[in-house]
């Protein structure tokens, strides 16, 4: 796909919900949240370096540095932008900014709903994010 934009994004993101969650998974079949972020990445045809091996307890630096090296800080979320959350003391989760109703959402793969979901960026998630990040090569 050419010059994607944000439509573009949040499309594709959707395109995954109802997915099943699954550490590590990036297929129709199971997906997390880092493999979310690698599928729309591939679904707008731009460059990603994807990384499974990883736990499922998170590490201090790892998860958030590799996201950094592929994409650039917001310094607040947007439609389309890359929510960074930190869950326990360290980023470990990933998801979409999105709006639906008027309504800023996040489209994440998320352990807790066993699945992909769009919910609203509200109760404990303004207090976990750690980052606002834009994916490279999208029209923001």
């Amino acid at each position: 796909m050419q010059n994607p934009n944000t439509d573009d994004v949040i499309a594709e993101a959707r395109k995954w919900i109802g997915t099943r969650w699954v550490h590590q998974g990036r297929n129709e079949f199971g997906i997390d949240c880092a493999g979310l972020l690698v599928k729309v990445h591939e679904g707008l045809a731009l460059p990603v370096i994807d990384e499974t091996n990883y736990r499922r307890t998170p590490t201090a630096t790892r998860f958030l540095e590799h996201i950094r090296s592929q994409t650039d800080l917001v310094s607040a979320p947007e439609p389309g932008a890359i929510a960074v959350f930190r869950e326990l003391s360290f980023p470990c989760h990933t998801g979409f900014f999105a709006v639906q109703n008027g309504v800023l959402t996040i489209i994440h793969s998320y352990i807790v709903a066993k699945k992909v979901v769009e919910e609203p960026f509200a109760h404990d998630w303004p207090g976990a994010l750690v980052e606002t990040r834009r994916l490279r090569g999208v029209s923001y």
